[in-house]
């Protein structure tokens, strides 16, 4: 899993959008679309400043793709 691999914690940024696709291999759109899914269940929050920049607000079951 990505973020065991990256040792990300609680409020660290994830990589961009881009990136993750790369490494994962999918599309950008499916990225998109699986950080929504994980703001919507409180797993990862946007900043509102920065509109591209996603935090990590705890660490998700070990099930999950990213």
């Amino acid at each position: 899993m990505m973020i065991e691999a990256e040792g990300l914690k609680v409020g660290d940024r994830l990589p961009p959008e881009v990136e993750i696709a790369r490494r994962l291999g999918i599309g950008r759109a499916k990225v998109r679309e699986a950080l929504t899914s994980w703001q919507n269940m409180g797993i990862v929050v946007r900043n509102k400043k920065q509109e591209h920049v996603w935090r990590l607000r705890f660490r998700p079951m070990q099930s999950t793709c990213l």
